[in-house]
């Protein structure tokens, strides 16, 4: 088995610059790019989702059971986050995609829904697909 890697979803572009072109920004540019940054954040501050907010949750099944915890996510190069790795009771791993567990968060601290339940999620074979492309 591979291991996984938490991923930063934040990713900033890297913008190639001619060596002679290069030097350090002045005070003035920090301060407005700080200014613009706490401006944006503060716009999308209900929107926002940190990492640790969700790892350790809890996975219940549309039939109110547990199907496991948010041990993981997988996230592709370009910040992509495509599927978040479950841990299991019996100690086995599920991927489901990330769109599903999105769908299922509620308030914040509380336990993350989802549509199926762990037998309908067993019985899934794109989802044993997806955790097969894993290595899990």
């Amino acid at each position: 088995m591979r291991p996984l890697h938490i991923l930063s979803i934040l990713t900033l572009p890297i913008i190639p610059m001619p060596a002679s072109a290069q030097s350090l920004p002045d005070r003035q540019d920090v301060l407005s790019s700080a200014t613009d940054v706490a401006s944006e954040i503060a716009d999308a501050a209900e929107d926002r989702l940190l990492i640790a907010d969700i790892l350790g949750r809890e996975m219940i099944g549309a039939d109110g059971n547990s199907i496991g915890t948010v041990e993981n996510f997988v996230v592709l190069p370009g910040g992509n986050l495509v599927a978040a790795v479950i841990a299991r009771k019996d100690g086995s791993r599920i991927a489901l995609p990330w769109k599903a567990v999105q769908a299922g968060l509620a308030v914040e601290g509380s336990d993350i829904t989802l549509p199926m339940s762990g037998e309908e999620i067993d019985g899934s074979e794109p989802l044993r697909k997806l955790t097969d492309s894993l290595d899990l």
